[in-house]
């Protein structure tokens, strides 16, 4: 045998023997039957959805969720799957980031690896929930699909998301009054508000003030409509109760705590009629005065 032609059967066998990947994949798929031989076989070979699951930050996460499966014959296709901690149906996950990595090894019989990589920016309440992946294989030939899922891996979400307030608070001096604050934040969020030196929180009251307590808040549709069937909502509102307002109620702020994360919120809030009022009882005032002057000129003439 010469050297060349030596040299070209030892090349067309390690091209033989190496890994094929992306859509040469398809190449090195072969017929196979979920019901009979040759057998579409798959099983998953290594996850971390469950070492994954604990307790994440918002808008300071990254979750990187993994998982491998290895078939022989055919390929797997693999997704990612979510369901929301008080619902019951899956759907599927809008990863950050997806990388897929399908290759098929010709150095024994057609076998293929399937890696999938989820990353997750946290930067939303609504990502606390259950999280998995799962395969799919099908023959081609029938309509069957075998399905191959993970364990399921627990994603807690936490810290405050939003805090919605009025741009403008408008007040009338001396009549009743309510100011609203929604927060949106996991675990539910404690909330203080401040009028000079004192301080009060949920169910409390003291001179001119009450608080309510804190309930939860659905954010309404589309349509307009609220959601009351909605199961659960991260969003919470408080509500502070003005008997007579007065000038210094435009000072007034509130502090937002949850989880170790804590917000101070200033208000605008304008509290008019007060100059008003003040001008109308100065002028009764004087009013008050002169009659009483007048009277007694009168009585002394007499």
């Amino acid at each position: 045998m010469t050297k060349s032609v030596l040299f070209l059967t030892t090349l067309c066998a390690l091209l033989l023997s190496v890994a094929v990947e992306g859509s040469d994949v398809d190449s090195c798929q072969t017929t196979c039957f979920l019901d009979k031989e040759p057998r579409c076989e798959a099983r998953l070979e290594q996850s971390n959805v469950v070492e994954s699951s604990g307790i994440y930050q918002i808008d300071e996460s990254l979750v990187e969720l993994k998982c491998n499966f290895s078939s022989h014959n055919n390929n797997v296709k693999v997704s990612w799957l979510y369901r929301p901690k008080y619902a019951e149906s899956w759907e599927h996950v809008r990863c950050t980031q997806t990388e897929q990595r399908n290759n098929c090894d010709l150095d024994r019989e057609p076998s293929f690896s399937s890696l999938s990589l989820c990353r997750l920016r946290v930067t939303g309440l609504v990502q606390e929930g259950f999280y998995k992946c799962r395969g799919e294989m099908s023959d081609g030939v029938s309509r069957r699909v075998e399905r191959f899922e993970s364990d399921e891996g627990d994603i807690r979400v936490v810290g405050i998301e939003s805090i919605h307030t009025k741009p403008l608070i408008i007040l009338n001096h001396g009549l009743p009054a309510m100011m609203e604050l929604r927060v949106c934040a996991n675990p539910q969020p404690e909330i203080f508000w401040l009028s000079g030196d004192d301080a009060l929180k949920s169910g409390e009251s003291r001179g001119r003030f009450a608080v309510s307590a804190v309930h939860h808040w659905y954010q309404p549709r589309l349509n307009g409509t609220s959601e009351p069937k909605r199961l659960h909502s991260y969003c919470y509102v408080s509500r502070l109760l003005v008997s007579a307002a007065q000038l210094a109620d435009e000072k007034i702020r509130a502090v937002v705590r949850s989880d170790g994360d804590t917000r101070t919120v200033a208000f605008d809030v304008r509290v008019i009629g007060a100059q008003i009022r003040n001008a109308a009882s100065a002028f009764f005032g004087m009013l008050t005065t002169l009659a009483v002057v007048l009277v007694h000129l009168f009585s002394t003439t007499v």
